[in-house]
C-alpha cells in the first residue's frame, strides 16, 4: 500500500515493512527529529525510501500522508500520527514528536485518511462491546472556529452472519 502527501510517500510492503521518502521536514517522514540520512540536515529531502525503523515488527493496516503529517492505523486498530505538531493538532497535548505517537484515547480504528491540516479516522465499534464516543470526544480540548464542539460522525452498515 502507498500515500501520497504533498512532497512525501510512505509506502508498506508486502512483507509489512514500512519506508518513507521526500520532503523531511517537519518529521512527516517518522525518522525523528534526524530526518536525513547523514543526521544532520533535518530538513533535507530524502530521494530513497529509507524504513522508518520505529515501525518495525508493526504489522500496519492503512496508512496516509498529508501536507506536513502523516499517520497510520496497526492491525490492532490503534491510530498513530507524526509530523508537525500532530499530537497538539490532535487536541491530545502539546508535544510536537516527530516519531510516531499513539492516540490511544481512539476506539479500535478501521481506516485512516489525511487532508492538507486535518485528519479522518474511521473507528469500529462492535455491537457486543460497550464501547461510547462519547468518552473520547469529552478528551478533546480544542475546537475550530467554524464549530461550536467536536463532534462524531456516524455510518452504519450491517452485515448478516
Amino acid at each position: 500500500m502507498a500515500a501520497l502527501g504533498s512532497e512525501h510517500s510512505i509506502v508498506v510492503t508486502d512483507e509489512g515493512v514500512t519506508l518513507s521518502w521526500g520532503g523531511g521536514s517537519s518529521g512527516r517522514l517518522g525518522h525523528d527529529r534526524q530526518s536525513s540520512l547523514l543526521g544532520f540536515l533535518s530538513n533535507a529531502c530524502e530521494y530513497t525510501p529509507r524504513v522508518i525503523n520505529r515501525l518495525e515488527g508493526v504489522k500496519v493496516k492503512t496508512v496516509a500522508a498529508g501536507l506536513l503529517h502523516s499517520a497510520y492505523v496497526d492491525e490492532n486498530g490503534n491510530v498513530f500520527v507524526f509530523g508537525e505538531n500532530v499530537v497538539g493538532k490532535f487536541s491530545f497535548g502539546s508535544d510536537n514528536s516527530s516519531g510516531p505517537s499513539m492516540l490511544s484515547d481512539l476506539p479500535m480504528s478501521e481506516e485512516i485518511a489525511c487532508g492538507g491540516y486535518h485528519t479522518c479516522v474511521v473507528t469500529v465499534v462492535n455491537h457486543k462491546t460497550n464501547i461510547s464516543l462519547s468518552s473520547f470526544l469529552s478528551k478533546i480540548t480544542k475546537t475550530f472556529d467554524k464549530y461550536e464542539r467536536p463532534f462524531a460522525v456516524c455510518w452504519w452498515a450491517v452485515r448478516w452472519e
